[in-house]
């Protein structure tokens, strides 16, 4: 339904856990995959998940649901590049009353 709308492609990398037997607890990630998008840049304020207002500079709508722990590289990044590597600091989602389909934003 909204599918003609998510004109950019976002590449995601799902959060796994951490890494098992690492003292440490580093953080295991899925693999990288693109996912369409409709991106943004403007300043908005926002909740993250602990109750403190931020501020975001991009924000991204899809269909597919973005974890606060994955890493997300915005249109147009070098996906080869680990740092670039964005993590929201916030999500929403809505549902059409008609036909149920939700659509998710992603804010960093």
């Amino acid at each position: 339904m909204f599918d003609h709308l998510l004109t950019d492609v976002c590449t995601v990398s799902a959060y796994l856990g951490p890494l098992a037997g690492d003292p440490y607890q580093s953080p295991t990630y899925g693999p990288k995959v693109a996912t369409r998008c409709a991106w943004a840049q403007s300043a908005q304020k926002v909740r993250d998940s602990d109750g403190n207002e931020r501020v975001s500079a991009d924000q991204l709508a899809s269909g597919v649901k973005i974890g606060l722990k994955d890493k997300v590289w915005l249109p147009g990044e070098d996906v080869a590049n680990d740092d670039v590597a964005h993590t929201p600091i916030a999500i929403r989602n809505d549902a059409s009353r008609s036909t149920g389909t939700r659509l998710y934003q992603t804010f960093f």
